[in-house]
């Protein structure tokens, strides 16, 4: 399962999968296998870097890479991208503030750039967010032994440019989106900020994912809360994990487990969005902390830093065997509790069966069905904590590996549900199976695939509506929302109609599309006054039979080309349900013509001559040159 394959396609290692395997979905599910394992190496050194021995690295990679932040953003690629390479640059940094070898520098670069071009731009945002107050948490050690003069100099500005460099080789990429943003997408487009800490922010009974790993549940409660999606309720990092993570943190007072434990609680705190008041304050107070959206993305960072816990968890436990006797109580309570909490949920889903079965399922599946595991592990845990010290560090992996196995194993069906099944029938259809001999695929030619990549990447062809189209894009939600999803949905890509209809304000025009979407018509609004040729009526709506192109072909229609032929015997606008964005240009006949903006959100053009045409669109964006300009110097 894969969203969106081609939303980042300025990644090396989607290049290096398309070469070597083709295109298709089984090449794309080796590449998020291949993630899933680098993410393991990526934490692993990262552990390392901390001082911990090679076990406890192991454990604490293989409780990151299993965990609920990547298993349960299995559709989102460009998510798991980010958090991939985070690590990486966490351990590069810490590596610098060690030793200041300049192949940390290199690290802490490389990786940073492979993120900016395969993540997801908001959670790169986010990334580099933790990325900051990680490095001022190192610099201040350095200013208290070295002065702040001295520390800057040497520690923070060579990292400062190792951070620059990428960012300026990628602004090929960045600038343009930042551009769209800022002068397209208009500050309308974004969401607020009231809107963006409830939509897809963690639920507080989300919570319960930390001990239990129930795909099941979550999506069971989803019915009392439909604002959460279920690829952003998953917290899971194993159970194993989590003891070991409390049992640092309440053992070892180092500095550097009180940071990750602080970290790891401000990605939580924050994952929860409007539902408590530390957000709030946080975007009071921290500058340009409103362009964080999705707040539960930041649960993983919880899941980084208390996966690092684990492995300081294990270390110590190693090291200091006395610790074991007050592990092995806090183990004896937590089953105590579970237990106590099984019986409760048996007994309550026997009573109520006969009156909710909804909620009677809810608890099946939350404790009924996981609980039993989970106390099964602790007490596997419990027992292998009492033989032998030097075989702890396997018992101890192994565990983990059961325990994380199980969570794949509960979420699989969620992953594979994310798709409808017309949908998935559809992307199989547009992505089929085929080498890249016989793929267009020109690694020169990456700007002909900048129709699917402006605007941040968050561009995404709509199924039914066949066109690319801005995801930030005001104009596009406030149409859409009205139903007229539906009328776009049965109409042709491209018609011609004899008259339009001219409204200005976008808002007070929403009725009509309303209207339309309910009547089965096609409205064509523009929001300027036409040429004198073309009429200008109150109702130029159209039913499907009114405009269904007879006379028109498309000879080429790709990603940001597009042929097409047509014949008219009267002037008319050559209208249809393609996004619009202004670095579409068209030329008819040879000679450059304007794109028109139809409905607001699609585009089209005016032919006033008429006889036979051919019209051709191309995506040249202005702030794409520009970006390509800023990366070549």
């Amino acid at each position: 399962v894969f969203s969106n394959p081609v939303s980042h396609l300025w990644y090396p290692l989607n290049h290096l999968i398309i070469w070597t395997a083709g295109y298709s979905i089984q090449a794309l599910q080796y590449e998020l296998l291949f993630h899933y394992l680098f993410a393991g190496f990526t934490s692993y050194v990262l552990a390392r870097r901390f001082g911990l021995s090679p076990s406890s690295a192991a454990f604490s990679a293989t409780s990151y890479m299993l965990s609920g932040i990547f298993i349960g953003h299995a559709e989102h690629m460009d998510i798991v991208v980010s958090f991939v390479w985070l690590p990486l640059m966490l351990a590069g940094a810490l590596g610098w503030f060690n030793n200041q070898s300049k192949r940390n520098l290199w690290m802490t670069g490389i990786a940073l750039l492979f993120m900016l071009l395969g993540g997801l731009p908001a959670s790169n945002l986010m990334g580099l967010f933790f990325f900051a107050i990680f490095v001022m948490l190192r610099l201040r050690e350095k200013i208290a032994g070295q002065g702040f003069g001295k520390a800057l100099r040497e520690y923070l500005s060579p990292l400062a440019m190792a951070c620059l460099i990428p960012l300026l080789v990628s602004a090929f990429y960045l600038f343009p989106s930042l551009v769209d943003m800022a002068s397209y997408s208009g500050s309308g487009a974004a969401v607020s900020y009231e809107k963006a800490i409830a939509s897809n922010a963690l639920p507080i009974w989300a919570l319960v994912s930390i001990v239990l790993p129930v795909s099941h549940f979550l999506r069971s409660l989803q019915v009392f809360d439909a604002e959460s999606s279920i690829s952003m309720l998953n917290c899971y990092f194993g159970i194993v994990s989590l003891c070991l993570a409390l049992f640092a943190i309440s053992t070892r007072r180092s500095r550097s487990v009180l940071e990750l434990a602080a970290l790891g609680v401000l990605g939580l705190l924050i994952a929860l969005g409007g539902r408590l008041a530390f957000r709030g304050l946080l975007y009071e107070l921290v500058p340009f902390f409103s362009m964080f959206r999705h707040p539960a993305v930041f649960r993983g960072f919880f899941i980084l830093f208390f996966a690092l816990l684990a492995g300081f968890g294990m270390e110590e436990l190693c090291r200091n065997q006395s610790g074991a006797v007050l592990l092995r109580r806090a183990l004896l309570l937590f089953i105590f509790l579970l237990g106590i909490i099984l019986g409760f949920a048996a007994v309550a889903a026997l009573a109520i069966v006969r009156l909710d079965q909804d909620s009677a399922q809810v608890l099946r599946y939350a404790f009924l069905e996981s609980i039993p595991l989970q106390i099964i592990l602790l007490l596997g845990l419990y027992f292998w904590l009492k033989s032998n010290p030097r075989r702890w560090p396997a018992g101890i992996l192994l565990l983990a590996g059961i325990d994380l196995s199980s969570m794949v194993h509960t979420n699989i069906d969620v992953v594979g549900s994310f798709l409808k099944p017309k949908d998935r029938v559809e992307l199989l259809v547009m992505v089929p199976r085929r080498k890249h001999s016989d793929f267009e695929y020109r690694p020169l030619g990456m700007a002909d695939h900048w129709g699917i990549l402006q605007n941040m990447g968050m561009v995404y062809k709509e199924f039914h509506l066949g066109a690319y189209c801005p995801f930030r894009s005001a104009d596009l939600l406030k149409v859409m929302d009205t139903g007229f999803h539906k009328v776009a949905a049965k109409f042709p890509r491209f018609f011609l109609v004899p008259a339009v209809e001219v409204h200005f304000d976008r808002d007070s025009s929403l009725e009509i599309f309303a209207r339309a979407s309910e009547e089965d018509r096609m409205p064509v609004v523009v929001n300027a006054e036409p040429p004198g040729e073309i009429a200008s009526v109150s109702d130029a709506s159209y039913s499907l039979n009114q405009v269904y192109p007879q006379s028109l072909r498309v000879l080429n229609y790709s990603l940001n080309h597009i042929e097409l032929e047509f014949a008219n015997n009267r002037p008319a606008l050559l209208a249809g349900t393609e996004g619009f964005h202004p670095g579409w240009k068209a030329t008819l006949d040879g000679k450059r013509v304007p794109t028109v903006k139809v409905n607001f959100a699609f585009r089209g053009v005016y032919v006033l001559k008429p006889g036979m045409h051919r019209l051709v669109w191309e995506f040249k964006p202005e702030s794409f040159k520009q970006g390509l300009w800023v990366s070549g110097a």
